[in-house]
């Protein structure tokens, strides 16, 4: 009978334990402590977040079996760390499965930041035209230092907009966009024009992801709102088949998530490939990963230490998929 009364404490305890643990602001950090204390720190970056009524929880990637119940209101990929959020609270998982939840801070004033709205003010020159002068200048670090008035055409916020240097071998060349016309050419210092690229485009980006070393490609956004790639030998992929702006700050490892409103895939900007090609089926969204080192997501080389995945929205749940086309959904 003693041994019977033990045992049913025991279970009271835990049963009040889990209880009281998803309750209540004070409990908070004892309900991340309970749900993640007990996994294997071996095991992080095999979890995969899924959602499932606006809230977040994990699977296993191996069995597909549910780890963490939905309940937080954001999770990430282990990589090797993990950043969540779970009723107004920030915490942080390490690889060695070490957790820390933010205490709760008096909130801050607004702070408001304004853009300069002269590019002089940035210690960037605009250098007059009357005398014929179309080129612009760059520091000892490359960095744009000044440039013909020809190119004023953005009044306000960064310089860059309106020329944005780039190296190809020793020498500095520049895309510019001409104030007259308001169509972006590439030029070199003295302003002089690259053949194909004499401002006949809407928009130029350099793709810095590729891994042709010997050629400098560029995104290039035609009259009918659509991109393409072009080389400055005059190579073309993708001729208008890229349908949107392509250089977002959710590129990670070479590979981002492009999307219009009726159409979405996975480009890989290194090969300059799609991974999955534009289609209406599914809505994808971002690309995330998991690694067990620390990454630097801005090197494509880096990204044969990850596992790539981009998350699919089908309205009550959104889910990932990897690169291979596996798909990450809770085992029922």
């Amino acid at each position: 009978m003693k041994i019977l009364s033990l045992l049913l404490a025991s279970i009271i305890g835990i049963n009040a334990y889990a209880q009281n643990v998803e309750v209540g602001n004070d409990t908070i950090e004892n309900t991340i402590l309970y749900d993640f204390s007990k996994i294997d720190p071996k095991k992080l970056i095999d979890l995969i977040p899924y959602k499932e009524n606006d809230l977040w929880g994990y699977i296993d990637r191996q069995t597909k079996a549910v780890i963490v119940y939905p309940k937080y209101n954001g999770l990430g990929f282990f990589n090797p760390d993990m950043n969540g959020h779970y009723q107004g609270r920030d915490f942080v998982i390490t690889s060695d499965g070490k957790i820390t939840v933010a205490k709760i801070e008096p909130e801050d004033d607004l702070m408001v930041m304004e853009i300069a709205a002269d590019d002089d003010f940035r210690g960037i020159s605009i250098l007059p035209s009357k005398d014929g002068y179309k080129g612009f200048k760059t520091d000892k670090d490359g960095k744009l230092a000044a440039y013909s008035e020809i190119y004023h055409y953005h009044t306000s916020g960064f310089p860059t907009w309106n020329v944005s240097p780039f190296k190809k071998g020793n020498k500095t060349f520049a895309i510019a966009v001409n104030k007259a016309t308001r169509k972006y050419g590439v030029i070199d210092s003295l302003g002089n024009a690259w053949k194909g690229f004499d401002f006949n485009y809407k928009s130029i980006l350099v793709n810095r992801y590729s891994k042709d070393k010997k050629n400098t490609w560029f995104f290039v956004e035609g009259e009918n709102n659509r991109w393409s790639l072009i080389n400055d030998k005059g190579e073309v992929k993708h001729r208008d088949k890229i349908m949107t702006y392509p250089l977002t700050s959710g590129n990670k490892l070479g590979y981002d998530a492009l999307s219009n409103d009726t159409v979405s895939g996975i480009f890989d900007f290194y090969t300059m490939n799609w991974i999955v090609e534009p289609q209406s089926k599914i809505k994808i969204g971002s690309i995330n990963y998991s690694s067990a080192v620390q990454l630097n997501t801005d090197d494509p080389k880096d990204r044969e230490k990850a596992t790539v995945y981009y998350w699919v929205d089908e309205g009550n749940s959104i889910y990932y998929i990897d690169l291979k086309g596996n798909r990450y959904l809770p085992k029922k």
